[in-house]
């Protein structure tokens, strides 16, 4: 056999050996930290004008009941009442419950209101949306924010019943901002003139 066969493998092992020496050790990659850059396609790496675009989207949710307490009634008694017994349509499961007398006459001043403020904590445009009850005792509603007339709610229904309305754009300033609900008529159908509120859902505008 020629010499030279034999000394092939050792040759080879001794080159490997050389390489490995010469060759850099390179620690493994470390795994991204929490604060690391996320994806640009992640949810949460979004531009700060997209971010703030988003938070207009969302509602500011004010619940009626959470306003018994500090709503002020011209006549008739406010208390919260639980709807669960009427079904899951109601925010919150319950709702603030005026039962306001029927009104006297025609003058404004002369209806029965309910006086409540919301608390803003940005100036600026805002879509409202105010959730009510319809029900066989309850009356019809015109709601004004900050002195100006923004919605009729329809009180009378044959069954008590979940409604919303959207009462379009409104106007507020950061701070407290009021908020009057008037009785202005006792349908002729209705037992009562009472009324429901569910909650008022605000959403920013850009």
């Amino acid at each position: 056999m020629d010499p030279s066969i034999r000394r092939r493998p050792v040759a080879r092992a001794t080159l490997t050996l050389l390489l490995a020496a010469a060759w850099p050790v390179v620690a493994p990659a470390a795994a991204p930290s929490a604060s690391a850059t996320p994806h640009p396609d992640s949810h949460v790496a979004v531009k700060p004008d997209v971010k703030r675009q988003v938070l207009h989207l969302l509602p500011l949710t004010i619940e009626g009941e959470s306003l018994v307490g500090s709503a002020q009634a011209s006549a008739g008694a406010v208390s919260a009442q639980d709807m669960s017994g009427f079904g899951s349509d109601w925010s919150g499961g319950a709702q603030l419950l005026w039962h306001a007398p029927d009104p006297v006459d025609t003058p404004i001043r002369n209806w029965p209101h309910l006086t409540f403020y919301v608390d803003i904590a940005t100036d600026g445009t805002y879509a409202l949306a105010l959730l009510h009850t319809r029900a066989p005792d309850f009356g019809d509603v015109r709601v004004f924010v900050r002195g100006a007339a923004v919605a009729d709610l329809a009180g009378y229904a044959a069954n008590v019943q979940a409604a919303r309305v959207e009462a379009g754009k409104v106007k507020l300033k950061a701070g407290k901002n009021q908020v009057v609900l008037t009785v202005f008529r006792r349908p002729a159908s209705s037992t009562a003139s009472f009324v429901g509120l569910d909650a008022l859902e605000l959403t920013r505008q850009p």
